[in-house]
């Protein structure tokens, strides 16, 4: 993933290099934009007219300066719309921070949203990535990748009553990117496919080009193409609409809409219930995260909480280390941590920009290479993915103690724009701020001895009396959710993780940074202490304070000799260590369990025979589905990975378009165990 090459010409017109063209008119692009995608695409009758509950969708192919998206959110703002928004780009060389500065003040009436884009612009990272304005009722997925790779990465929703048809999907399309002779990559026969699998029927789209071979791959596709006049010098351009008939597809003789490729197992389905009302099992980071998400979406909450406070779990810890987990190549591990590295940076500011007050420090996070395996690794991470400087660097044995303050002897990984961040004060600020957005109920105290279902809702049951129900249940319990629901048989376990508090030195007092080798070590925080861990006890659920793990966690620093020695460790002082235990659950697979979990009994039944491997369309086209939703297993990573966790489920619940993509949200799901399990049957 590359920033694209710019040359500016006299008037302050950026041209692309690769491709020889121009990113906006000369003759007021502005006005172009309005014509060619908001007027070609109705969007001032539809948003007046609109009626139903989900959000409108856009899809553009081709970011570029975002103009066209911060004149479609202007025009949203003018028509003082009661629509959620939903706006989706695709871009394959995006602009540099700088450069997108630079093209937007061009236009002065454009400057406040042009300011807001500025602060929330990604870095050059492949894959989705999830920016909200106006309280998230406008939302923008910056898609960065190829069109051919992206699209096929978009999920649709299946209604089980009308098989063949997706639901909630794009309502508009902007045709933009560069023209088609000059960018003849993108205008291919599979970008109007998935226009076509992708669109509601009556779904509009709108571009400057009148391309013969654009006109016809359209109509080809389904759409009704009409030639307008275009704007400024330009003769022509095309705008439609999405009709869905039976001549779809004609030169391959069949009338049905392009398929997903998803398997079925796998399909997201339209949820099924009237009342926007949840329940939310756990209040730490993993629940409260959700609460913020929904309570965006205007649903009614009620979250509760065996404890007598919130994140007194594996959340309470004085400190978490926030930096992504990196292979050296594109797993799905990788991809995952490096979106929700980049979310929990925007949630933290939003949250802040409201006036919460949240502890913690993008001091930098370093991981040193103390090993020659280690080293050829790191660099194998930096050669083979690319990432821009800002995101992770290679930094020498004499640069580490430049970023972290002591000398440590060694090379490493730099992750400049990481840190570390108060839990807690994160989970009460997620939970006061969902609870100034919506109806939001907290029970805490609280710990539930049966969860059932009943006449279409769940039901938490605590003493023999039922104290809870909505249609929707929410598990963010960790560990504790299989005790409550053990008939899921999802693979996982508890982990006992004990932190130790070490007391700040003169020495230790030098660091400046986090880091993280086989144990991590933050600077300290206002009272004067350090968080340094964690021990790792799988199947062990006592949360009794560890002399022992103490001294596990110093031995585990000893890697880093002048890091360890920098704190006082005489024997007599470990044992006056504060500290803190807590059980965190894990996954079989080291990755979250998060998302819609189908029917058990009915999924096996439903696809028993999967190993046989049978063609996709011979069995039901998505599972059965319960209104049950898990976000579990995020392990020592949940205060990085429960943010995404949570958008990915409001999504869901909300028939959204989805913040990931679609092989890492089969990989996230939880009935991916299942499947392994049905295909390894005989």
């Amino acid at each position: 993933m590359n920033n694209a090459k710019i040359n500016w010409d006299k008037h302050g017109v950026p041209y692309a290099c690769d491709f020889n063209d121009v990113y906006f008119s000369t003759e007021n692009a502005l006005e172009e934009s309005r014509c060619i995608f908001i007027a070609a695409n109705q969007l001032t009758q539809r948003w007046s007219q609109w009626s139903e509950k989900r959000a409108f969708i856009i899809a553009e192919t081709g970011f570029g300066s975002g103009l066209n998206f911060l004149a479609t959110w202007r025009h949203w703002q003018q028509q003082q719309s009661h629509v959620t928004l939903v706006y989706r780009a695709i871009e394959r060389f995006p602009l540099h921070v700088q450069d997108l500065q630079r093209c937007l003040q061009n236009w002065d009436e454009l400057q406040d949203l042009s300011t807001a884009l500025i602060k929330q612009y990604p870095p050059a990272v492949p894959g989705f990535h999830r920016l909200y304005f106006e309280q998230g009722r406008v939302i923008l997925d910056l898609c960065l990748g190829d069109v051919s790779d992206i699209l096929p990465q978009w999920s649709a929703y299946f209604d089980h009553q009308t098989p063949d048809t997706q639901a909630s999907m794009v309502d508009a399309w902007y045709l933009d990117g560069f023209a088609p002779a000059k960018n003849p990559d993108m205008w291919t026969p599979d970008l109007y496919q998935h226009m076509a699998r992708l669109s509601q029927v009556g779904a509009t789209f709108g571009t400057f080009t009148a391309a013969g071979h654009v006109r016809r791959g359209l109509q080809q596709a389904g759409f009704k193409v009409d030639k307008q006049p275009g704007f400024g010098h330009k003769r022509e351009r095309l705008c439609g609409v999405y009709e869905g008939t039976e001549s779809l597809y004609t030169a391959q003789q069949t009338s049905k809409k392009p398929s997903s490729k998803q398997p079925p197992w796998f399909r997201n389905t339209s949820p099924k219930f009237t009342d926007k009302k949840a329940l939310i099992l756990g209040g730490g980071v993993a629940g409260t995260s959700i609460a913020y998400s929904l309570a965006q979406r205007g649903w009614s909450l009620h979250l509760v909480e065996a404890q007598a406070q919130l994140a007194r779990g594996a959340s309470g810890n004085a400190q978490g280390a926030v930096y992504p987990l990196l292979s050296a190549d594109w797993s799905p591990a990788t991809r995952f941590y490096l979106q929700a590295m980049l979310l929990i940076q925007r949630r933290l500011d939003s949250l802040r920009d409201a006036g919460f007050d949240i502890p913690g420090n993008w001091c930098g996070v370093l991981l040193p290479a103390s090993t020659m395996q280690q080293q050829k690794k790191q660099q194998q991470i930096i050669q083979n993915l690319q990432l821009p400087a800002k995101v992770v660097q290679l930094c020498s044995a004499s640069e580490t103690k430049q970023h972290c303050g002591i000398n440590l002897h060694h090379p490493g990984l730099w992750f400049s724009q990481a840190g570390w961040l108060s839990p807690a004060t994160l989970c009460h600020a997620q939970w006061h701020k969902a609870a100034q957005q919506t109806q939001a109920q907290l029970s805490l105290n609280c710990r539930i001895q049966k969860i059932s279902r009943h006449n279409g809702l769940w039901q938490l049951w605590r003493d023999g009396q039922c104290i809870a129900q909505a249609p929707v249940l929410i598990l963010a319990n960790a560990w504790e959710a299989l005790k409550l629901l053990p008939e899921l048989e999802l693979p996982l376990q508890a982990v006992r993780g004990q932190v130790s508090y070490p007391p700040q030195t003169p020495d230790s007092a030098k660091l400046r940074s986090v880091v993280c080798e086989t144990a991590y070590l933050t600077p300290t925080n206002t009272t004067g202490l350090h968080c340094l861990g964690a021990s790792y006890t799988p199947g062990d659920t006592d949360t009794t304070l560890s002399i022992a793990e103490h001294q596990q966690n110093l031995q585990q620093l000893q890697s880093l000799p002048a890091l360890a020695n920098s704190l006082d460790t005489q024997e007599e002082l470990i044992h006056d260590w504060a500290g803190r235990v807590s059980v965190r659950c894990s996954s079989r697979d080291h990755l979250p369990v998060v998302g819609a979990i189908p029917e058990k009994q009915a999924f096996f039944e439903d696809y028993a025979e999967m190993h046989l491997g049978r063609r996709f369309d011979t069995y039901p086209q998505e599972p059965r589905m319960q209104n049950l939703y898990a976000s579990l297993g995020h392990g020592s990573r949940g205060l990085l990975s429960a943010p995404l966790a949570a958008e990915l489920i409001a999504a869901q619940m909300n028939a959204e378009p989805l913040p990931l993509a679609d092989d890492l949200q089969r990989a996230l799901s939880p009935q991916r165990f299942w499947v392994r399990q049905l295909k390894s049957s005989t």
